[in-house]
């Protein structure tokens, strides 16, 4: 192989898995190229002005030393922090993103893979600059990129009168129009409270009633209540503080309770700073569904019903689906129709051994598309933690690494 269009291992995403991965396999002296840019999916998919829905402690990015943390990047700055009690806002998250990338993977290379092929027993990428590179692993840590999800009911309006939450960083262009937000989660939620704020006319259609977060209490707990509640990063549950600690148990469990549980635990919720920005001032029409969108003049008509049948109609200029994203491995559109064809399923997503390897060998998958072989854990960025560490302690097994002294570099030739 030419040392230029070769490495060892090739990381597809600069999330914070794929970050987190580079930066301890840098540490590890395992020899390795990352693509992707920077804190992508947070920065440009997401809606300035929102909050995480996870705790500070549970925000970080994670390299090998431990030091590069939420906490000291805010302390370093002067930022407000706390690791259960404050908020973190998109905007202290995507920057503390960036800075961990330059401290730690400065050798990633901001452009996009557009194709991935299984080729003589090798992996070949495609750049969008035209490069092409030959792996002998691949990780796609490339987040939830491509996996939004929109009702067919309503997807059928067509871009011009239906968007995802994923396509708005801002909503002054919404000012006094009338918007239907569809869902009840943060994403549709934060949406909602937004749009509000933009000088919208907003109103929600949730098939549940939106779950507001508590909000940190007051004070250290109780140590009763901190043995009974643990926090672990997911939330103060006794349940939830076992699929933080142990995610390599979860792999073992059957596949009927694994899906079961990674779709019903901590499910649609909302960050308890919205309540305010939208109780009294946003409609929520708890308890439908959409039956049909009609397109009526420039705008839209959407027919809703709940479960007694009763019919509500909601006449609006657009409509945003806050409905979220649904893990499958055919949605990743840089992975070939052949190799996705050959990669073992569970209910649309890829059968992982406990290194987070297919049945494609070589080829390891991380985030979302993760979550049934290793749980909850792995819908958040706290999963990130588990992944790198694993992964790279794998892949320092399996790859020649750098003796003391030497220096491996990003690229180098199989």
């Amino acid at each position: 192989m030419n040392a230029v269009n070769a490495t060892e291992v090739a990381i597809v995403g600069a999330g914070p898995y794929g970050l987190s991965l580079s930066a301890q396999l840098t540490s590890a002296g395992v020899p390795h190229r990352i693509f992707g840019r920077p804190m992508e999916v947070w920065a440009d998919f997401m809606p300035a002005g929102m909050f995480l829905k996870s705790d500070g402690i549970a925000s970080d990015l994670y390299d090998a030393e431990g030091t590069q943390t939420l906490k000291n990047f805010c302390q370093s700055r002067g930022l407000q922090y706390d690791d259960l009690t404050v908020p973190v806002s998109l905007e202290n998250f995507v920057n503390y993103g960036l800075d961990f990338q330059a401290q730690k993977v400065p050798a990633l290379e901001k452009h996009l893979v557009t194709s991935v092929e299984r080729k003589d027993g090798l992996f070949e990428l495609q750049l969008d600059n035209g490069e092409k590179l030959r792996a002998q692993r691949v990780v796609v840590a490339s987040g939830i990129s491509y996996l939004h999800y929109i009702p067919p009911e309503i997807e059928k309006l067509g871009p011009v009168l239906c968007t995802h939450t994923r396509e708005h960083t801002g909503f002054a262009k919404f000012r006094g129009k009338r918007v239907a937000v569809v869902g009840r989660g943060a994403s549709a939620i934060d949406t909602a409270a937004l749009l509000h704020a933009a000088g919208a006319h907003c109103e929600v259609i949730a098939r549940h009633a939106v779950n507001f977060g508590s909000g940190p209490g007051k004070g250290k707990r109780p140590l009763l209540d901190r043995m009974l509640h643990p926090h672990f990063g997911l939330g103060s549950s006794f349940r939830s503080s076992m699929y933080a600690l142990f995610p390599h148990l979860f792999h073992f469990l059957p596949l009927k309770l694994r899906k079961r549980i990674v779709s019903r635990h901590l499910g649609p919720g909302v960050g308890y700073m919205l309540r305010p920005q939208v109780e009294g001032l946003v409609t929520i029409h708890v308890g439908y569904h959409i039956v049909e969108a009609k397109p009526l003049g420039d705008g839209v008509v959407l027919v809703c019903a709940n479960a007694q049948g009763e019919k509500l109609e909601v006449a609006c200029d657009h409509v945003i689906a806050g409905t979220g994203y649904r893990p499958a491995v055919k949605k990743v559109a840089y992975l070939s129709p052949e190799l996705i064809s050959a990669i073992e399923l569970e209910e649309e997503t890829p059968v992982l051994t406990s290194n987070f390897e297919s049945s494609v060998p070589g080829l390891y998958f991380t985030g979302v598309l993760a979550a049934h072989s290793f749980g909850p854990l792995l819908r958040f960025a706290l999963g990130a933690r588990f992944t790198s560490a694993t992964l790279a302690s794998h892949l320092r097994r399996v790859v020649p690494v750098a003796q003391p002294g030497q220096q491996l570099p990003q690229s180098e030739a199989g």
